[in-house]
């Protein structure tokens, strides 16, 4: 076991390791975020001023996704990556000196659009300097760098705000420039990966004809994936709502059982992605979307911390598998000059799901109770789960019949 586990960490390949450094770098300063709210809170901003200075970032992430994935398909998708960090850093040092409204409003939405953009032109560049059969460790090494940045930068901003709030403002600034400026420097590399490459990529983004059409896969995957993140987002809203009134348990143990879901994720994404590599995507996609729903559909079955941390176990591997096996998919079922479209429309899926998932799942617990909204959630793993056994029930059925 141990040898496996040290063993999915080698022959990573380079493009993705040097770009999961910038990820990194990146995500150690992700600290406004976490604190914004407390922040605005302590200068007296109303909770409805909150709510909109929040959902105006949430907007901007939507739209900027889909412009970032159209941007990487017309140019450099490495450009773009330079561009969105080193714009962020200049939002996050004005944010430091705003103080009203307007500007604080402004700033938070061109910050959500450039992190919105961010995404799908790190997965575009990923597609193009790694080879396919790399593609999902690649993006599983992404996951781990982001967790563990996260897990880092919560700390950091916790320490940081106690001195001046100011702090981590500069603190996620300076870490955007860095990452910039690191992307810059391997620049070179990643363009020596990409030519080294071209011989064995060439038919990549062709898909075999024991397939249903890639536009019918591409939305059937958009379809399910909107539930899935339906489901997935309801962490900031009615999952934290029951889980202090259902399990009684205080923000201690809430930091006790995020901390345990971010490390969980860190150590085993890569070795578990390169564990689940041994079966089809699709077989995986429906383990991963089923687990990753029921790990909040069994919320009202316990009421003890033991089965939370069992639950945060199971929400944690669903996501290990289902996340980098749907980034590789929309690769391979996408032509290479609509890579970037489509996995701008993912992201922007997903962005959409941050401004729809935390109103509608309060709206239905608060007026239908918790019992209804859980059921929903396991319902949706079991037609997320169906829909992609479809695809990959058809895809046999076609090549029996072509082998007969």
């Amino acid at each position: 076991m141990f040898r496996f586990y040290f063993n999915s960490f080698r022959g990573l390949p380079r493009a993705g390791v040097l770009l999961s450094l910038a990820a990194l770098i990146n995500r150690l300063g992700s600290v406004v975020l976490f604190f914004f709210a407390i922040y605005l809170t302590k200068n007296n901003w109303s909770v409805f001023d909150i709510g909109k200075v929040l959902s105006a970032y949430s907007f901007g992430y939507a739209g900027g996704a889909y412009l970032g994935g159209r941007l990487s398909d017309r140019y450099d998708s490495r450009f773009i990556l330079i561009i969105t960090l080193m714009g962020s850093g200049l939002c996050f040092f004005g944010l430091s000196i705003a103080d009203s409204f307007t500007p604080v409003i402004l700033l938070l939405s061109m910050a959500g659009i450039l992190e919105g953009a961010f995404k799908p032109a790190y997965n575009v560049t990923m597609t193009r300097c790694c080879t396919q059969d790399e593609w999902s460790r690649a993006y599983a090494l992404y996951m781990t760098t982001t967790y563990l940045g996260g897990a880092i930068a919560s700390m950091a901003g916790g320490f940081l705000s106690k001195w001046n709030f100011s702090y981590i403002f500069y603190f996620d600034g300076v870490t955007c420039i860095i990452a910039a400026v690191f992307v810059c420097i391997v620049f070179d590399r990643l363009t020596r990966s990409v030519e080294a490459e071209k011989e064995q990529i060439t038919d990549e983004f062709s898909l075999s004809k024991n397939t249903p059409p890639s536009s019918l896969v591409i939305w059937i995957i958009f379809v399910s994936m909107f539930f899935v993140y339906l489901v997935d987002q309801q962490e900031s809203g009615s999952y934290m709502i029951h889980i202090t009134k259902q399990y009684g348990i205080d923000t201690h143990q809430v930091g006790m059982l995020i901390a345990f879901g971010c490390v969980l994720m860190a150590l085993t994404t890569v070795p578990l992605t390169q564990f689940f590599k041994r079966i089809p995507d699709f077989i995986a996609m429906t383990l991963g979307s089923l687990i990753l729903c029921l790990s909040f559909g069994l919320l009202n079955q316990g009421d003890s911390f033991a089965f939370l941390f069992l639950l945060m176990a199971m929400w944690s591997l669903g996501s290990i598998i289902s996340f980098p096996t749907v980034v590789s998919l929309i690769g391979k079922y996408s032509t290479k000059e609509r890579v970037g479209h489509n996995m701008g429309i993912y992201h922007f899926i997903s962005g959409l799901s941050r401004i729809v998932a935390p109103s509608l799942g309060t709206y239905v617990y608060q007026n239908l109770g918790p019992n209804i909204l859980w059921s929903a959630c396991t319902a949706i793993g079991v037609f997320s789960g169906v829909s992609f056994l479809l695809i990959y029930r058809f895809s046999l059925r076609s090549i029996h019949s072509r082998e007969a």
